[in-house]
């Protein structure tokens, strides 16, 4: 956990400063020992934790530590007031956010054994019943450690959950990556397969047509140069709009094939489960809505990862009245009061600028669901994309 914070030293430096004057002004008899000791735990704590940022389980750290015990017990023993517990309060409240439980349990009850063997020993050891105030102090010193040792826990959680959230987009992208290369080198081969190919047959066209033509055969020679161009002519539309796909569309070799790949590489990466259902007989669509449908998927998934906690979602893609119809559901929890964030907002404004619809909205058994419908391409339109 994070105690570099401003606030974690603010709270330190002012419940050290408040032990201190009250210390100070409660023990005008022993005021010079209570001063070294206050003053002793104050240095302690400030160089151990804030300048030299030692270890609580070993070597000198863990020394300074327990000194620090030592020395609340002889305040808790000349004080016997509540005071002194504060120290207690800060040692466990660190010992909680920074050390295993291992550690930190134990010395949680050591502290309250020294705040009760202090009062103890500064009343003389008297029967148990003059001091038996200090048992309802026990509950403080539990809930003190468990609300330090839950804050802690739940730091750790957000960490870890933050840690798979940058994994799992790195996956994403490296995923996005290398479908779209593939799709990339695929044009390439055709284009190297379509030229090579062509230019051999055209080689052959034209060197037919020059035997014919020096056996005197013009008209037989001039019909191989002819569909040795024509050859060329189309092989060259051909290569042209390979290039056009290369350069101005992002599509995917294998759409299915891609989403699923998406879901296998969340499955494995973030530990979730993804249930799917999408459609074995998906149309030809746009690049554009191939590109929608892929990233409002991953997005889709990302933010139910990192914002609901999700475990489980369920994925649809299927074909109805002439539209993609899009619908992501996931099991996390879905506060009463959101925005949709820049990448879902971002989203919804390129499902718009494709004449489709975009809508999320709260499931009544808790959880999103995110709905796209995208109408169709035209035949016309795909034929001029192709």
């Amino acid at each position: 956990m994070n105690l570099k914070h401003p606030i974690f030293h603010t709270i330190l430096y002012l419940s050290l400063l408040i032990t201190f004057v009250f210390l100070y002004l409660q023990n005008p008899a022993d005021r010079l020992i209570v001063t070294t000791l206050a003053s002793a735990f104050t240095l302690l704590q400030i160089v151990r934790y804030r300048i030299l940022e030692m270890s609580l389980l070993r070597g000198p750290g863990r020394f300074l530590f327990l000194l620090q015990w030592v020395i609340v017990f002889a305040l808790q023993i000349i004080d016997g007031t509540f005071i002194p517990q504060i120290y207690f309060f800060i040692m466990i409240t660190e010992a909680a956010l920074r050390a295993p439980i291992r550690f930190s349990g134990p010395f949680t009850v050591a502290c309250y054994l020294g705040f009760a063997l202090g009062v103890y020993f500064h009343f003389g050891m008297p029967p148990f019943g003059e001091v038996s105030f200090v048992l309802p102090r026990m509950m403080e010193y539990g809930m003190n450690f468990a609300f330090c040792y839950t804050a802690r826990m739940l730091n750790d959680q957000k960490e870890e959950l933050n840690r798979a959230h940058d994994k799992l987009k790195a996956a994403h992208l490296q995923l996005e990556e290398k479908t779209l290369m593939e799709e990339r080198m695929r044009i390439s081969r055709d284009i190297h397969d379509l030229i090579g190919h062509t230019l051999t047959t055209a080689l052959v066209g034209m060197e037919a047509g020059k035997q014919l033509a020096l056996h005197q055969r013009t008209e037989q020679a001039v019909a191989k140069l002819e569909q040795a161009r024509t050859q060329v002519l189309e092989s060259l539309q051909q290569v042209r709009k390979s290039v056009h796909t290369l350069y101005e569309q992002k599509s995917f070799i294998r759409f299915k094939g891609s989403l699923l790949e998406l879901i296998d590489r969340t499955e494995q990466v973030a530990g979730v489960r993804v249930l799917h259902a999408i459609a074995d007989d998906l149309p030809p669509m746009s690049a554009q809505q191939e590109i929608t449908v892929y990233r409002a998927l991953q997005e889709g998934l990302t933010n139910g990862i990192r914002h609901g906690r999700c475990s489980e979602f369920r994925f649809a893609l299927r074909i109805q009245d002439g539209c993609v119809h899009f619908e992501l559901t996931d099991n996390g929890a879905m506060p009463k009061k959101w925005k949709l964030g820049f990448g879902l907002s971002a989203m919804r404004e390129r499902v718009t600028k494709l004449g489709g619809q975009f809508e999320v909205e709260a499931v009544e058994q808790g959880g999103c669901r995110l709905r796209i419908l995208l109408p169709l391409p035209a035949a016309e339109t795909m034929s001029e994309i192709s």
